[in-house]
This record gives structure tokens, sequence and C-alpha cells, in this order.
């Protein structure tokens, strides 16, 4: 097998659902929270492009899983450190707490020109967080929410680390601005594995989250629900605190994921996820039917966290949903993979058998508003790709490429590109893709967001060098974190 291919593959074996993360919108942007204004960008002074490279020689894969952009224009990026490095000469404001190849989360500030502002690590000795992505947002006054899972406890957290060696706890965390920790807390059962889902927050400084959950935990608030089946989905709300306040266990005989939750109308809010089979029929109120094998579904609940209804999306192959996302009027975007086709889409799938990304618009009443498919010449399922809303309300794509498709702004480069694709809001219909990498090695993109210039930023990882970095890829490793920024015409 070609030498890039095994990477790809590889990335897909380390990351073992079809679900990557980063932000959901500017968190200055009013359609993605009124409650916030706008930053004026008529002072926006952003460089036209930069990229850099972080991270350790180290043969065990190092790759940045989401992005979130900040008040003062720049990013924070986060990933999976499987060992300590350093960043700028900047000392950690957390170190790595783990020996050689054991994962802490890493996160890192950069400023819109590309420069390091701060770095830390969070987690304990053992790996964290094994095989799953790592969500992050910023919040109303700009501190950072972030969840995913961990094999170990930290820190003091408000509810105790419930696993032992090997066994994972969803685990949510607030920091500063400024990368200090502020709490963090668990969420599990003894001797399953839990993983924490995407996380928002509540105009009132509540914490929105999901999670996927093996059993019913102990919950020291309020619970609807029940443990249905192996695995289920679950929406949880936290205090400012982070105390917990509220679980809601959605699912049936089959394997649920959750992969985030999005509002919808004021508190109201909906649960999106993947699954293998229909769930418990005490959810009585289906929007759209279940087809077969995995659908991607949303499950919509009221302010106050009560089921209103639910609906699948997907065919008879595999349909595996990445991102959860607010589109305008209550509606919702659907952001992930089908290995074949379903619905009546814009853009064609490549055929069965053949994996391709999916992007769908969801009205408030469970219908289908566009669908659409982008064929980036895939060779295997990916796992490891992400979206965003842009400052407009259009649907960002940001994932692999193997090939080139269409009329891109900057032609594909190499055996695998980052990819950036943007879709408009009403129609569906591509509005313009780029790639970004270089001819000789391998890229992918897990997250981004459009700049304040009207570029964008993207994360993810790579294998080499390419270009003029700011800072150099670290040779010798098998990945490295990754950031870009591209102008509006897509180059680097």
């Amino acid at each position: 097998m070609d030498s890039n291919k095994l990477i790809i593959v590889l990335l897909g074996l380390a990351l073992s659902c079809a679900c990557h993360a980063q932000s959901e919108c500017r968190p200055t942007d009013p359609t993605c929270n009124p409650l916030v204004s706008a930053i004026s960008y008529q002072s926006c002074v952003s460089p036209a492009a930069w990229h850099r490279f972080e991270g350790t020689v180290t043969s065990s894969p190092q790759f940045l899983t989401a992005m979130t952009p900040t008040f003062d224009q720049g990013m924070v990026v986060v990933g999976r450190a499987p060992e300590a490095f350093s960043v700028g000469g900047l000392a950690p404001t957390r170190p790595h707490a783990g020996p050689a190849d054991t994962e802490d989360w890493s996160l890192i500030k950069y400023s819109r020109f590309g420069n390091p502002a701060w770095v830390t690590f969070l987690g304990g000795t053992d790996s964290d967080p094994g095989d799953r992505p790592i969500y992050v947002n910023t919040t109303l006054n700009g501190d950072l929410l972030i969840s995913s899972r961990m094999q170990d406890t930290f820190g003091t957290p408000v509810t105790a680390f419930t696993g032992a060696a090997g066994v994972a706890d969803a685990a949510y965390v607030r920091l500063d601005s400024n990368g200090n920790l502020i709490w963090n807390t668990f969420l599990g059962s003894v001797g399953v594995s839990d993983t924490g889902g995407d996380i928002r927050e509540f105009a009132d400084g509540r914490v929105l989250t999901a999670a996927t959950l093996n059993a019913l935990p102990t919950f020291s608030g309020s619970v609807t629900g029940s443990a249905y089946g192996s695995s289920d989905a679950a929406y949880v709300i936290l205090g400012s605190d982070g105390t917990q306040k509220q679980l809601g266990m959605f699912g049936g005989t089959g394997a649920e994921t959750a992969i985030g939750v999005v509002f919808t109308d004021g508190n109201a809010f909906a649960l999106g996820g993947h699954l293998s089979a229909a769930v418990d029929a005490s959810f009585t109120n289906t929007r759209r039917a279940y087809s077969a094998g995995n659908d991607s579904f949303l499950a919509w609940f009221d302010s106050s966290g009560q089921y209103l209804a639910h609906g699948y999306y997907g065919g008879s192959g595999s349909d595996d949903l990445a991102r959860v996302l607010p589109a305008s009027n209550g509606d919702v975007y659907l952001v992930g993979a089908s290995d074949q086709s379903w619905g009546s889409p814009l853009a064609a799938h490549p055929g069965p058998g053949v994996w391709a990304y999916f992007m769908a618009r969801v009205a408030v009443d469970g219908s289908i508003v566009w669908l659409t498919f982008f064929d980036a010449g895939l060779t295997s399922q990916p796992n490891f790709f992400g979206a965003s809303v842009a400052n407009n309300g259009d649907l960002l794509l940001t994932a692999a490429a193997e090939a080139q498709t269409g009329n891109p702004l900057r032609a594909f480069a190499g055996s695998a590109d980052m990819l950036l694709a943007r879709f408009d809001q009403s129609s569906g219909s591509l509005i313009l893709h780029t790639y970004a990498g270089g001819s000789s090695t391998v890229e992918l993109a897990t997250g981004g967001a459009e700049s304040c210039d009207g570029g964008y930023f993207l994360t993810g990882a790579g294998t080499g060098n390419f270009g003029s970095p700011l800072n150099s890829y670290p040779s010798g490793s098998s990945l490295g974190f990754l950031s870009v920024k591209i102008t509006a015409k897509g180059q680097f």
C-alpha cells in the first residue's frame, strides 16, 4: 500500500467513530448567537495567509481535532498530544501529565497573525481521549468549553471520575480566555466507557452538551428516560459551575452515538448523532422514518428538556453524522458521510461502496430543505473531518480530499489535501471549494471557520513541510499539528 494511503487508513483506525468536531460558528455572529453583538470588523487587520506546524518527535499520531474562533479575531485549536512539546517558547499553563506516548488534550491560542499566545495540556496519566475527537467552543464571555472522554482524573473535578484503567468517562472542561482551568467534571458509570459530545452555552450560563452512555449513570440532577440498549445518546445540562442539572436519555435496542447539540428556538434544542436501529417506541413522534443500516438522527426537545419529536436521515447504507450545526429560522445543518446515495440530492453521490461527504439542511418539521454530496475521491471511510457556519450563515465543510473535484480556487496538490467547501445556506449549491497542502505530503482538515477578512482558518494535521510555514513540521514524526490561514480566494 502507498505510504500516504496507509497514513490515512491509520488515522481512520485511530479515530474509530466518524464524528469530528470543531466550532459551531463565530462566537460573535448574531445569526448564531443573537445575544452577542458582532464585533466591528471595519478595523480587521488579518494577514493574507499563513500556516504553521506544532508537535514533537514521536511515532504516535499528534493532530488537531477542532478549533473555535475567538473574540479578538484569533482562534483556539485543540488536539491529541501523546507527549509534551514547546510552542513558541511558551511555558504551558498546565503541563503534560502523562508519560511518553500517553495522550493529553492540548489547546493552543493563536492570534489572527498565527502567533501563539498560550498553550495548555489537560488530562491525567492515562491516555485522553483515547480514540475519540475533542470538541471546543467559545462562550458568551470568551471562555472555552471543551468535551470528549478521559481515562483518568485530573484537577479537582466537580463530579468525580468513575472509571478505572482503560475505562473512560465523558469529560467536560471550562477554561478562561487565557487557558486557565475554571472547572472540570466527569460523567460515567463504573466498568463502561462513556464519551462527551459537542458542547454549547445557554444564555444564562448553563452548559448544554451531549454524551454517548453505555449505562445509566449516577446523576445528581433530574433524569428523563432510561438505558435502552448497548449504548444510548443523551443530552446533558450542567450548571455554570459544572454541577449536574439534567440528563435526558434517547435510544433503543441498537447502538446510538451522540455527536452534538444545537439550539433551535431560544432554549429549545436538538440532539444529533447516528444509530444502528430505530429508537424505542416510547419516542412516539417520528418526523422522518428510519431507513436501514446506520442512519443519522435528530431529536428535538423543548426549553425544559422534554422530548418533542425525532427524525432519521440516511438510506440503506451507512450514513454517519459528524456535525450538527445551527441554521436560520430554527433549522439545523447535518454534515456527515455516506457510502451510498439517499434522498434527492442536488449533487450526486459517486456510487455504492464509495464514501462521500453529505450536507443537509433540516427544517423544524423534520423535512429536508436540501441535501447534497461532495465527492472527494475517498478510498475509505472518512473519520477525520468537521464543519462550521460562515459569517453570513452559509455552511462550510472542512475535511480531507484524496482527489480533485470540479473547478477549485486552488488546485489539488498531493495524495491528500485539506479541503474547504462552501455551500449556500438557502439552496445548498456549492459556492466555492479549495485545497491546501503540498505535493509530496498528506494533509487533513478537521475544522475551520471564516476569518474576519473573508478568508478561512483551517486546522488539522500534516505529514511534512510545504511552502514557508511560520513554524516547521516536527521532523521525524508520523504526523504533526497543522493550522492554516487561507485567503478569500483560496490561496495560502
